[in-house]
């Protein structure tokens, strides 16, 4: 009786980290898809610096190159956010991978 009870906790046991990365891995599917979205206004923002230089480079005036570096800022903060996904999608596939390994390590 004793055998089936700490096979039915084990097997417990493997079901509740079996769940455990079942989250962790939609933790990595919601951070790669916040990546993705951040990505979007990088690419709007990059896209109206490029006009923003192109229009100094004919005839460069004060308002011009103040709405240049505004446009510059812009993207800036938006790569800085891109940055912050790219961290936050490593931080959760390594968490995944840790889990992972500590599931193989207990099977074995």
């Amino acid at each position: 009786k004793r055998r089936e009870k700490a096979r039915g906790s084990a097997s417990k046991s493997r079901l509740e980290q079996e769940v455990a990365i079942a989250g962790l891995e939609e933790s990595v599917g919601w951070a790669r898809a916040a990546l993705l979205a951040a990505g979007i206004p990088l690419k709007a923002a990059q896209a109206a610096l490029d006009v923003r230089d192109a229009a100094l480079e004919g005839a460069s005036t004060p308002f011009k190159e103040r709405r240049a570096a505004e446009a510059r800022a812009v993207r800036d903060a938006h790569a800085e956010r891109v940055r912050q996904c790219e961290g936050e999608v490593r931080e959760s596939e390594l968490v995944r991978e840790v889990a992972r390994g500590r599931l193989g390590a207990s099977l074995s």
